[in-house]
């Protein structure tokens, strides 16, 4: 069974979010989407054999780059959950446009701030 909030999923996730960003940051949606889709295959895999990848015991000697990792490994379910919610609400909205616009722009700039907000508090909690 899977657990989503696993160390081997948080850091599957933040694996992804590192090798992703200078796509994202660069609007190259293509290269972004096609690593999304890997992401969800790698998450599909740890479905079916937890453990896969062995990443937490791949980095335990690693415990700061395990750290750090971890800190923004909650990116990607916040982006697949947002997707879902603007699927889900463009069916319910259906004729206000302005509405599901606000709401795409609000989880975009969130998904956009996640990565470096997410770093500098790990990094905080870290030195004090």
């Amino acid at each position: 069974m899977l657990k989503i909030c696993s160390k081997e999923n948080i850091l599957l996730g933040g694996i992804y979010v590192i090798i992703d960003a200078p796509f994202f940051y660069a609007n190259i949606e293509k290269v972004s989407s096609f690593l999304l889709l890997v992401f969800v295959l790698g998450l599909v895999i740890q479905c079916f054999k937890p453990n896969a990848f062995k990443l937490e015991q791949s980095l335990a000697s690693y415990p700061r780059v395990s750290y750090y990792l971890s800190s923004i490994g909650w990116i990607p379910y916040f982006n697949i959950l947002s997707l879902i919610a603007l699927f889900v609400l463009a069916f319910v909205v259906s004729g206000n446009y302005d509405k599901y616009a606000i709401v795409g722009d609000v989880f975009f700039y969130i998904s956009y701030i996640s990565m470096p907000a997410s770093l500098l508090v790990a990094f905080a909690l870290k030195k004090f």
